[in-house]
């Protein structure tokens, strides 16, 4: 598990492990910013702001598409999936068939003949 670290502006510095975290946190130099993802806000400014590169991975699946950022040693720092629907075209031929079927109730009382 990573714990995700500002800087003391709001850029974005290299994650941490939770004990890091924790210690900071005890002693005052950081704050929690957001808790899902968890993540501080550092209150001093860090002597350096060095952040290495990182590699964003794509899976466009037909059933689980998947994101992942790693670094150059293989770290994994972020990793989701998201199951695709499925039930929307049907969902839709349902919603049509529904749309025929009253503009054609519609029409046919608008020919009435009385």
């Amino acid at each position: 598990m990573q714990v995700y670290v500002l800087n003391e502006d709001g850029t974005p510095l290299m994650p941490c492990v939770p004990v890091i975290a924790r210690l900071l946190l005890k002693e005052g130099k950081a704050r929690v910013v957001m808790r899902c993802p968890f993540t501080v806000m550092l209150t001093y400014h860090p002597a350096t702001e060095h952040v290495q590169p990182l590699t964003l991975g794509q899976d466009a699946g037909s059933i689980v598409m998947g994101v992942g950022v790693t670094d150059e040693q293989g770290n994994v720092y972020y990793a989701s999936e998201v199951e695709v629907r499925h039930d929307i075209t049907g969902k839709m031929d349902r919603r049509r068939k529904y749309r025929r079927a009253d503009a054609a109730a519609n029409a046919a009382i608008e020919n009435a003949v009385f």
